[in-house]
């Protein structure tokens, strides 16, 4: 699936804000066996993956513990460094060939406002947090 027809199936933003968003994102191939992230350094890109397999692991006494994987149809950040402003604990690996949609943190968190504010004539934070709300 493509970042927008899953923004458009989770119904969180209108069909336009969908359209903005997923432009704000630039399209990567990212090869198999590529460390995207590292261990203990911060990080300030958001993924969608559209195909493709990654993981994140750590390595305790040289050997290396999954301890997530993330496929299809996942939007993932970093939340350490986004939300704590510490560096991350998890190394993140593509296990296969990916395709994913990225942006830095700040220029996505930016569209998302943006679009929601435009579209809505509201604040951007009242727009967000009912269009997050679970239903």
């Amino acid at each position: 699936m493509d970042l927008h027809s899953f923004l458009t199936f989770k119904k969180l933003f209108t069909e336009e804000e969908c359209v903005k968003i997923d432009r704000a994102f630039e399209g990567e191939t990212i090869p198999k066996g590529t460390l995207i992230q590292q261990a203990n350094r911060y990080s300030r890109r958001v993924l969608f993956i559209e195909s493709g397999l990654l993981r994140t692991y750590y390595v305790k006494e040289g050997k290396d513990i999954t301890h997530f994987f993330f496929d299809e149809n996942y939007l993932i950040a970093p939340v350490n460094s986004i939300l704590y402003h510490t560096t991350e604990r998890y190394q993140w690996e593509a296990i296969e060939e990916c395709h994913v949609k990225i942006r830095r943190i700040k220029e996505f968190c930016t569209a998302v406002i943006r679009t929601a504010y435009i579209s809505s004539g509201q604040r951007p934070e009242v727009h967000l947090m009912h269009s997050m709300r679970c239903k």
